[in-house]
């Protein structure tokens, strides 16, 4: 037995030393493509001889921790995604890409049947271990004629007992099953908010358990800034107006000395990729459904948080009110303590051309660790992925937080009061990223060469490595 633990050691060691020698980002998956665990070598040959599985056409967009499995999305924006939602383990192994297991099985992710998973962005998993499914219905959007035979819905699925708690699909005044693109979402107790990043109809579905009914808030700032809507990501220019996707929830105003609840009232933070701009608005508005105001824009307050040096995709925050975003054109992940000015308070963690590129989803399991998951998306969207290249990454740093799922009763929050802003958002002023601090007592910025492939390439030696280790154990 111990000729078959000693190489896992060797490698753990060897690969976390390495690796986390000056940062504590680490590297500890990456992809140059997405392939799945096949019931069969003869049905992966068919499903790669009948484009059912194009792996240059498979992009992983969202992931979620739960009970030490990552849950990740496969959107189908392109035809050959056989599976759109998958897992696999987050405890160390000999692997660092592993083979993604679809979920719940693969009849459940069947192409072309509208009962069954279709096309989901982002997922978001309870501590009751009750996972809500953005399915968004309609496939191949990045494609000359998308197929929109089926609704977009909100699926809630009970991982623990494995069966589907309830469907619920979206009026079309909500969320179009033409038009839609339901994006993220975050859970509040009885309500879910969900961003539609739609390019004719943008705003926050609200879904209400209780009563099994959802509405849609629209407002200006929900939409991209035309001004704002042209950057790049290392070579690659993005120039089309994209809207409100990235959301995130913060905790509720408490006093920890008198273990009281001040306000359960929260703050959802959100922002459109198309825009510098961070925006607020009150869970007290989101939850009024009347605050749909007949499918116009709400006419009310919604607060303009400041501005960042770039534009951003996902975000998420702790339950201690700490946010975590990327900065697309900056290759970089930042934070901001809600507690504090916006303007003065945001911090640059890491920056890194090869490894930071599109940084589409962040999650955090129960030891407090932020796993970011960054992609080549902006290359993605103009022609298929190279697959010779890496093109996934994910990347972790204990932040000694929990996810803002997980009510903290001994913590004191209150948030920083924040401008409001009318129905009209301001224009955009560019803001640079160098006037932002770096947190080099935290987290500092992953140290790899000029091309790129410093711990690209000790991963790489290190996978080779215990394969020589482990087959020299077996044949001894």
């Amino acid at each position: 037995m111990w000729k078959l633990a000693l190489p896992v050691i060797i490698y753990l060691c060897y690969v976390n030393t390495v690796i986390n020698g000056q940062v504590q980002f680490r590297v500890i998956r990456q992809w140059k493509f997405v392939n799945y665990t096949w019931p069969s070598t003869v049905k992966y040959a068919n499903a790669v001889s009948s484009g059912l599985y194009i792996p240059e056409n498979v992009i992983m967009a969202g992931i979620t921790y739960y009970d030490n499995y990552y849950y990740v999305t496969m959107p189908r924006m392109k035809n050959g995604v056989p599976a759109t939602l998958g897992r696999f383990t987050a405890l160390p192994g000999l692997s660092t890409a592993p083979l993604v297991e679809p979920f719940p099985s693969w009849d459940f992710n069947k192409v072309g049947d509208c009962d069954v998973l279709q096309n989901v962005q982002n997922i978001e998993i309870d501590p009751k271990g009750m996972m809500y499914i953005l399915d968004g219905g309609h496939t191949h959007s990045l494609l000359p004629n998308p197929v929109k035979n089926c609704p977009a819905q909100l699926i809630i699925f009970d991982i623990n007992k494995n069966t589907t708690v309830l469907t619920h699909a979206f009026a079309q005044n909500v969320a179009s099953q033409t038009d839609s693109f339901l994006y993220d979402l975050v859970i509040d107790g009885d309500f879910v908010y969900i961003t539609d990043n739609s390019a004719n109809d943008s705003g926050i579905v609200v879904y209400s358990k209780q009563h099994n009914r959802s509405w849609k808030i629209r407002h200006p700032t929900m939409r991209g800034d035309p001004s704002a809507q042209q950057f790049k990501v290392n070579e690659d220019v993005i120039d089309v107006r994209i809207n409100i996707a990235g959301i995130a929830l913060g905790p509720k105003v408490q006093q920890s000395k008198l273990a009281l609840v001040v306000n359960e009232d929260r703050e959802v933070y959100y922002c459109p990729i198309s825009s510098l701009h961070l925006y607020s608005i009150s869970t007290a508005v989101l939850k009024n459904e009347s605050s749909s105001n007949n499918n116009r824009d709400f006419p009310g307050e919604v607060r303009d948080v400041g501005l960042k040096s770039s534009q951003s995709d996902g975000i998420i925050m702790t339950n201690h009110g700490v946010l975590f975003y990327g900065l697309l054109g900056d290759n970089s992940i930042a934070q901001w303590n809600s507690t504090t000015s916006f303007t003065k308070s945001q911090k640059i963690l890491s920056r890194d051309v090869n490894y930071i590129q599109w940084t589409n989803a962040f999650t955090i399991d129960t030891n407090g660790t932020l796993t970011v998951l960054s992609n080549t998306l902006q290359k993605f969207v103009h022609g298929p992925l190279d697959i010779s290249r890496y093109n996934f990454w994910l990347l972790s740093a204990d932040i000694g937080q929990q996810s803002y799922l997980y009510d903290d009763p001994n913590f004191e929050y209150l948030p920083y009061e924040h401008v409001s802003t009318s129905t009209t958002p301001k224009p955009t002023t560019s803001v640079s990223s160098s006037a932002l601090p770096t947190e080099s007592e935290s987290i500092n910025e992953i140290d790899v060469n000029a091309e790129g492939s410093g711990n690209q390439q000790l991963l790489e030696f290190s996978a080779v490595f215990i394969g020589i280790i482990v087959w020299a154990f077996n044949h001894n």
